[in-house]
């Protein structure tokens, strides 16, 4: 399955932004961040956890912070730009799949209801001209 952004006369300013993304994910001193941020959250646990004698509430903690890393920032996916207006398609590689799989959702739900809107009021002869403004 294609992962599309769908926009309207702004994809290439959309694209730059994803790039600019990219680049900053694609860092080591983001990579670096994510480091030392895991460790202060352990060892915040583990301090909360040794000082409180319960160690149950930092395992749930400890077990979303995996998950969400595991599942939504480490992997990496494609996004695709389309602007429909101008017909391109720019393609924005290794992107966290928590930021592609939403924006591709719900532009595809927007495109999709446009698309409706269109057909329910076109017009029904073709012969009139149609002016872009």
């Amino acid at each position: 399955m294609e992962n599309i952004v769908y926009s309207y006369g702004g994809g290439e300013a959309l694209f730059k932004v994803l790039i600019g993304i990219k680049m900053i994910y694609n860092s080591d001193i983001s990579k670096d961040l994510i480091y030392l941020m895991t460790f202060v959250g352990l060892a915040w646990a583990a301090f909360q956890g040794a000082t409180q004698n319960s160690f149950t509430p930092k395992l749930h903690w400890l077990a979303k912070y995996t998950i969400i890393t595991s599942l939504f920032i480490t992997p990496t996916a494609t996004l695709v730009v389309t602007d429909v207006v101008y017909k391109t398609r720019n393609h924005v590689d290794n992107l966290p799949i928590g930021l592609v799989l939403p924006a591709s959702i719900f532009s595809s739900i927007g495109f999709t209801i446009t698309q409706s809107f269109d057909q329910a009021f076109s017009t029904v002869d073709n012969n009139i001209p149609y002016t872009k403004y």
